[in-house]
């Protein structure tokens, strides 16, 4: 079906392309999202800085689900990480949401700049905030993007899962040590004794 669209989004100027995008966005079937997310990330550099105020509402009444989350957070969230700091404030600040898919993609739109040891300070406050969370989806970020920033800052994270072991959950402190040395890994499992998260 993207295959098929594809023409008639190239026929349109870009500030269209963008609205019919942005549009399918917010549609209730998974699919159109998709299709929506990979029109967008075309031009993600493109996009306006108001996309992010545009695409807020779409978590609260459709992106309820860890695709959407992941796809906007990792091809869209990632360009305005890396876009400047006012647009990078912009994504951190999702952190401090109410809604536990803004939360989530706070975290998963730094992964890639994680790995490289980028913007960690960044993460560390999203990881504080969100850590507190305990829905299994906003645990399950958290996890992700420590995994990835272990590889940079190992004593930075190994310290923070000691520090936050009552609020992070099994499934996520899992997620968190996959790329640790199996002694560290068994050393930070056997002193874990936070419960298991909510689902919703």
């Amino acid at each position: 079906i993207e295959r098929e669209l594809k023409p008639s989004f190239a026929a349109l100027s870009l500030a269209q392309r963008q609205e019919e995008a942005l549009g399918l966005l917010g549609s209730p079937f998974l699919e159109e999202r998709q299709i929506a997310v990979g029109v967008l990330a075309k031009d993600a550099k493109k996009l306006p800085d108001s996309f992010l105020t545009a695409v807020e509402p779409i978590f609260d009444r459709v992106a309820k689900d860890w695709a959407t989350c992941d796809l906007i957070a990792g091809k869209l969230l990632r360009v305005f990480v890396l876009r400047s700091p006012k647009t990078r404030r912009r994504v951190v600040g999702w952190s401090r949401s109410k809604n536990l898919w803004r939360q989530r993609a706070s975290a998963v739109a730094f992964v890639n700049e994680a790995r490289k040891g980028q913007h960690d300070d960044e993460i560390m406050e999203i990881c504080e905030r969100i850590v507190k969370n305990p829905e299994r989806f906003v645990q399950l970020g958290c996890g992700w993007v420590l995994r990835e920033l272990y590889l940079a800052a190992p004593d930075r994270v190994s310290g923070f899962l000691r520090s936050h072991e009552p609020e992070l959950c099994r499934e996520g402190l899992r997620y968190a040590i996959e790329k640790m040395p199996r002694q560290l890994q068994k050393s930070l499992l056997d002193s874990h004794r936070a419960p298991s998260p909510r689902v919703r």
